[in-house]
């Protein structure tokens, strides 16, 4: 049967050992938590060894309480000494025991070790004395070499890591490079707690052993909390100890002048005051290099900085198996999953959620490896979903980790407590800030909360807390081409920093403030819209979750008409970035839940909700909602609302072909917003009357018209209304047979909206771009830009681009003779116009044109032209589609005509028949 291991002393520290015998942990002889262990019952031994001798310790219980002594078998014979109460057991105390012990000559021993072995002789109790020792004068010498002699056959002193480490490899190579420059005498390892400087420390530590002659040692700072101390633990981390004349101090100067050895100090952060005595040793001793970890930087002369980020997240809308295993993020967790999971494995049905797991754990191997533990409770999706709130989750009940370590909450209290009280206000202010922050913001909240609570703080004192938060590696920066630079909180940092603030007295001050400044950009940037598109959509995209942050806030407050003002002027942002279903779903939350809501905010709630239910598709619900918005601005003598209102009755007329109608709106609409201080909408009225002319064949006209669009968004510098004037152009000049001009136009409009995100029309115009280069004999590529457009309409759940994309793809592949696949297309996207009740009927009528190629390709010109009449009649009005996808063939059939059958028979001739060639 396996002997069980006990903790061992080994020269100034006990190390704790796990089943397998294997270190996980120490803790410094002589500090606060050697003696807290020493007093736990549940530890009855340990075992000591050094260069003066060897031991074993046993805690043993007398009539006036709990003793230690020390055992050791020498000569066939067990002999004993008396060690003490547990507040007693000190280094050196445990160094002369084992002299004594170990049978050496006490004559030898200066007279301060010769008084101390006695007082451990005369506090034996009475019958114990002879047995303790039976050595009568023979106890120890002291080494030859007082000065280090406990380190002369220890060349390292490090801790064995049980679990490799992931996704460091290349850190560790450029840190053990970094060591080995000439130059790199002190490196500093940054981070957060729990990021893995110590780990990646320690890994760095195993690769340069060789580098160093004399020795790496590990010095472990996290019970220390005077500065002072520090040189007493590197001493005893040398094995200095008590040895020696002199101060302390100059004694491991004189043992580390000829060294060259490499120091790891871990967990600095709480002794940063300590770090001018580094410089002095490191030029006392020329030869020494310095490797710390630390939450904060040292700022001190010759300091490295190396920060430790988070291991890499996999990308978001990444699904490959495969491709995620290799994340770093990902095997950290199903390594540690494994450990209490033996059977668990990443599979094709798991991975996607472990990956969302790592992402929404920053990547931080601390947080990881608690979430993986939970895996012995929790499928990965259910994980998934507890870690919506991180931080009362992501605890352990592992034994054997610091007490910091056993949750991120006391990870962070620990980060927390370091801070000055001027930095924890700043550091819990800054956590409303959802998705990063500039300068400017920083400043502005802080001036309106100083005001506000009558505080005056200089602008300098601000800069130097928001430098300190930067430096204790709570707040990161980063640079951005471009625009300015913006300060981040980890997820999982900021979720802490917002639990604080819920503690605050003035947390409703700080929301206030924070809500009203985001108010106040939103209407500011609707209103530059015209001028600054660019810049605009930009820093609306940044701000995107600042701005959904404070909305929530109004609406938490019953502030109905605050959150009604702060959507209604995100509407251009929602449309242009294709955030159409968030908006949509915003709003009608926001007029489902909100009381008491003044007349304007309610009708330009109501236009907004329309604009966006029409952008889905859904035209005759958006044509009542809009109405209803009218109405209320008509009552309320607000033309420029009235005329956006019928902008979009006009727009949900046009699509659905009722052209009467949508004239009759958007000339309206065109009158009420004209010199109201608006181009855009005076353009988008001409690009809607544009595309009216084309469904009805006036191209001359529908080209005048979008040419005005264009000319008035190219005045104003608007880039978005130049991507969507464009984007009509392009398929005017398409229908009007000039494929050169539309393939110019098209690639215009994609380039604008690539450089405001507008995925919508880059969507469109991509597709129909496809088929242009196909007609040009660039199959590849043209097949490449339509599949790149239709993904992007899935992406955007547009159902009606998903039908554009699928039309044109079936277009061409029967460019390509693949006629099967070309019918699989139109049917496909048939089938999902369908569900809409077949009301795009310009669309119907594509996927009409498209089937007929794809039919006629296969050998069935009669019914292809048949078709052909059935796209016409729908182009006329004369049918109105009520069909499901299983009767669309045999009606289509008894109604068309055969006229054309004869210039039907070949697919290219019947293109230029219907004017596409």
């Amino acid at each position: 049967m396996a002997r069980t291991q006990i903790p061992t002393a080994s020269y100034d520290r006990l190390l704790l050992l796990d089943s397998a015998g294997s270190p996980l942990s120490h803790i410094a002889i002589g500090s606060p938590e050697w003696y807290k262990w020493l007093q736990d019952e549940q530890h009855a031994s340990f075992a000591y060894k050094s260069n003066t001798g060897n031991f074993t310790a046993r805690r043993e219980q007398l009539r006036r309480g709990w003793y230690w002594y020390g055992y050791r078998k020498r000569e066939n014979k067990l002999h004993k000494v008396y060690l003490g109460k547990s507040e007693e057991l000190s280094l050196e105390r445990l160094s002369l025991a084992a002299r004594a012990l170990s049978g050496q000559s006490l004559a030898q021993e200066n007279l301060k070790r010769r008084q101390v072995v006695e007082e451990l002789l005369t506090t034996i109790e009475p019958g114990d004395k002879r047995a303790a020792l039976d050595v009568s004068d023979e106890v120890a010498s002291p080494h030859k070499d007082d000065v280090g002699g406990m380190v002369a056959s220890n060349k390292y002193y490090l801790l064995s890591q049980l679990t490799p480490l992931v996704g460091r490899d290349q850190e560790a190579h450029e840190v053990a490079e970094l060591l080995r420059a000439t130059h790199v005498r002190l490196l500093t390892l940054t981070g957060t707690g729990g990021i893995g400087k110590t780990r990646l420390s320690l890994q760095v530590a195993t690769e340069l052993l060789n580098t160093f002659a004399d020795g790496v040692y590990l010095v472990l700072l996290a019970t220390v909390t005077v500065p002072r101390q520090v040189p007493i633990f590197i001493a005893n981390a040398l094995g200095l100890g008590e040895a020696g004349e002199g101060a302390l101090v100059e004694r491991l100067y004189a043992f580390l002048k000829e060294k060259r050895l490499l120091l790891i100090l871990d967990n600095f952060e709480q002794v940063i005051a300590a770090a001018p005595q580094l410089v002095e040793l490191l030029a006392r001793c020329p030869q020494v290099k310095i490797l710390v970890t630390s939450r904060a930087v040292l700022h001190v002369v010759g300091e490295q900085e190396y920060p430790v980020l988070p291991l890499p997240l996999p990308v978001q809308d990444q699904v490959d198996t495969q491709v995620l295993a290799q994340s770093a993020a990902v095997q950290l967790f199903v390594q540690r999953a494994q450990a209490v999971q033996p059977g668990f494995r990443l599979t094709a049905e798991n991975a996607a959620t472990i990956a969302a797991i790592a992402r929404r754990l920053d990547g931080l191997p601390l947080a990881i490896e608690l979430a993986a533990a939970r895996m012995k409770v929790f499928s990965p999706q259910a994980l998934l979903q507890r870690l919506e709130k991180r931080l009362p989750l992501l605890t352990s009940t592992t034994q054997d980790v610091p007490e910091r370590q056993q949750t991120l909450s006391n990870t962070l209290d620990w980060s927390y407590d370091l801070l000055a009280p001027r930095e924890q206000r700043l550091f819990k202010r800054l956590s409303i800030f959802a998705g990063g922050c500039t300068l400017p913001m920083i400043e502005h909240l802080h001036a309106s909360l100083e005001q506000a609570l009558g505080i005056d703080q200089e602008r300098p004192l601000l800069l130097d807390d928001l430098t300190s938060l930067i430096d204790k590696s709570l707040l990161s920066r980063v640079e951005q081409e471009d625009h300015e630079a913006r300060f981040f909180m980890l997820e999982i940092i900021r979720e802490y920093g917002l639990e604080r603030l819920q503690q605050e007295e003035d947390v409703a001050e700080v929301q206030r403030a924070y809500a009203y400044y985001w108010q106040q950009q939103a209407l500011m940037s609707e209103k530059d819209m015209d001028r600054h598109q660019d810049q605009e959509m930009w820093r609306i995209r940044l701000e995107h979750k600042n701005l959904r942050t404070a909305l929530i806030w109004f609406a938490q407050q019953g502030q109905w008409d605050d959150a009604l003002k702060l959507a209604t002027a995100l509407w251009w942002f929602w449309w242009a970035k294709g955030y159409i279903g968030e908006g949509r779903r915003t709003l009608e939350w926001l007029l489902s839940s909100a009381k008491e809501v003044s007349p304007f905010w309610h009708a330009k709630a109501l236009s907004v909700t329309a604009l966006m239910i029409a952008l889905q598709g859904e035209y005759k619900q958006a044509i009542a909602l809009a109405e209803k918005s009218r109405v209320i601005f008509a009552e309320l003598e607000q033309e420029f609302g009235q005329g956006m209102a019928l902008w979009t009755i006009g727009h949900a007329y046009v699509m659905i072909g009722e052209g009467e109608q949508a004239r009759t709106a958007l000339e309206a609409a065109g009158v009420l917003v004209r010199n109201k201080g608006h181009r855009w909408a005076n353009a988008a009225v001409l690009e809607r009357l544009a595309s009216l002319a084309r469904d009805e064949g006036d191209l001359e006209q529908a080209l005048s018209l979008c040419e005005q669009s264009l000319a008035i968004h190219q005045q104003a510098g608007s880039t978005w209304g130049e991507a969507r004037a464009l984007w009509m152009l392009g398929l005017i000049h398409f229908s009007r047979a000039d494929l050169l001009k539309s393939t110019l136009v098209l690639e215009g409009c994609i380039e604008r909206a690539g450089r405001v995100g507008d995925r919508i029309s880059i969507s469109y115009a991509s597709v129909l771009l496809g088929v242009l280069k196909g007609l040009y004999g660039d199959m590849q590529e043209g097949g490449a830009l339509i599949e790149q457009g239709l993904q992007l309409a899935r992406d955007l759940g547009d159902q009606r681009g998903i039908s554009w994309g699928l039309t044109l793809s079936g277009w061409n592949y029967a460019l390509q003779g693949e006629y099967t696949r070309a019918r699989e297309r139109q049917e496909e996207s048939l089938s999902l116009l369908a569900v809409t009740n077949y009301e795009y009927k310009s669309f119907v009528a594509y996927a009409l044109d498209g089937l007929a190629l794809a039919v006629v390709g296969q050998g069935y010109p009669a019914w292809a032209a048949r078709l052909w009449g059935a796209a016409q009649a729908v182009r006329q009005g004369g049918v109105a589609f009520r069909l499901s996808p299983l009767q669309s063939r045999a009606f289509l059939v008894n109604l068309c005509s055969r006229r054309a059958l004869c210039l039907a028979r070949n697919p290219l001739n019947w293109l230029l028949l219907r004017g596409w060639l």
